[in-house]
């Protein structure tokens, strides 16, 4: 689905909106355990055009299984759905992991989320006048 446009998208995410989760969810686990490579794309592509839960249940398995080009839009939607303080342990899963650019985000998103009273110059009183 990522090489269509963005209204085909659009109205496809649209109907996915309206099958129901127990409907929707076999349907993608099965396209991303197919043997066939554009079959798991696909299935990829689905489980991020999702809504509700299930898209949440998604994202976060994108991040551990999905080819990189996927994982980056997952950590995207997910950090933009979600405050990183809610997903540390997800955050360091992929910081630790072998893409340096998406280590690179989840570190990002990782450093506010650790940020210790004391630790900014206003916290120090070092305030510019």
């Amino acid at each position: 689905m990522g090489d269509k446009p963005n209204h085909q998208r659009a109205f496809v995410q649209r109907i996915f909106a309206r099958i129901p989760a127990d409907a929707m969810q076999p349907i993608v686990d099965e396209l991303i355990s197919h043997k066939d490579a554009g079959s798991r794309r696909l299935g990829w592509d689905v489980a991020l055009a999702l809504g509700g839960e299930l898209r949440v249940k998604y994202l976060e398995r994108t991040l551990r299984e999905a080819p990189t080009n996927f994982k980056t839009v997952a950590l995207q939607r997910l950090l933009a759905e979600r405050k990183p303080q809610d997903m540390l342990d997800l955050l360091l899963e992929v910081a630790d992991g072998a893409d340096e650019r998406l280590a690179a985000t989840a570190y990002e998103a990782l450093a506010p989320a650790h940020r210790l009273p004391g630790d900014s110059a206003d916290d120090q009183g070092l305030r510019r006048a």
